[in-house]
């Protein structure tokens, strides 16, 4: 998924709108707020930290998107954009499936499971310098997928 989005030419901050050829729903996504924390350790080094993830329809959209299930979410390198390691990432309050109407957006909040672990390599990854979230979301019609990526931000806690 990392190199994916670093394919696509996705910039920190930056969003990629997806929209139905044959019009349909059109929703962008944006992840704000990203907070990424390591803790090491000889048995394990797990993960913690949470990020918001906000879903707009546009206007001119003429139906609903309705989202089934929560988005994928990957923690990739800033620089380069090599993916380091999926995420995974629970909502506080669990929204799905989410419909939203033209015009109309949501922000909802996630927080990273206590099932985040890495490996000695992809801990070198994520400490070696900025990394980025990111974040794809399908709607129900299998349309084009949103994907989105947050601001680059240093995970804490490296050594």
């Amino acid at each position: 998924m990392g190199l994916c989005a670093a394919a696509l030419g996705l910039l920190p901050g930056c969003l990629k709108v997806n929209a139905d050829e044959t019009g349909g729903a059109q929703a962008t996504a944006r992840v704000k707020n990203p907070a990424i924390a390591v803790q090491p350790s000889t048995l394990a080094n797990t993960l913690s930290g949470s990020f918001d993830l906000t879903v707009s329809v546009d206007k001119s959209s003429t139906e609903d998107a309705v989202f089934s299930d929560p988005p994928s979410f990957d923690l990739i390198s800033a620089q380069g954009g090599s993916a380091i390691t999926p995420l995974d990432a629970v909502p506080d309050q669990d929204p799905f499936p989410l419909t939203l109407a033209p015009g109309k957006s949501t922000t909802l909040s996630f927080t990273l499971s206590n099932r985040n672990t890495v490996s000695s390599e992809e801990l070198a990854k994520l400490c070696s310098g900025p990394v980025v979230i990111v974040a794809v979301l399908t709607d129900s019609s299998g349309g084009n997928p949103t994907t989105a990526e947050s601001s680059a931000t240093s995970a804490t806690g490296c050594f």
